[in-house]
């Protein structure tokens, strides 16, 4: 069997993926505040972005999470079933032969 199904990996492969996906949920569920503080910083101001900004990016927020969420569940599924039947991994079937 291949190391990519040990727990160990799992893991390690899960919170890079966690830390990939919540950055990018955080940023863009806040992106307005992150914008006008950069506005600020700049001595700015950031106008025009009402409630249906905000929506949008929470919505792309949103798909980061249920990017997690899929991710999460297809590598839990292939840990399990690949540990569970090494023999039906493609790369151990190729190398048989």
């Amino acid at each position: 069997m291949s190391n990519e199904w040990t727990w160990v990996s799992y893991l390690k492969r899960q919170a890079k993926f966690l830390a990939t996906c919540s950055t990018g949920a955080l940023f863009f569920w806040n992106s307005i505040e992150i914008g006008g503080w950069v506005y600020e910083f700049f001595g700015s101001e950031l106008t025009g972005y009402g409630a249906g900004a905000q929506i949008a990016r929470r919505t792309l927020a949103i798909g980061f999470m249920l990017l997690f969420i899929y991710g999460f569940s297809v590598d839990t599924f292939n840990t399990l079933y690949y540990r569970k039947y090494p023999d039906r991994y493609p790369p151990a079937r190729r190398r048989k032969e």
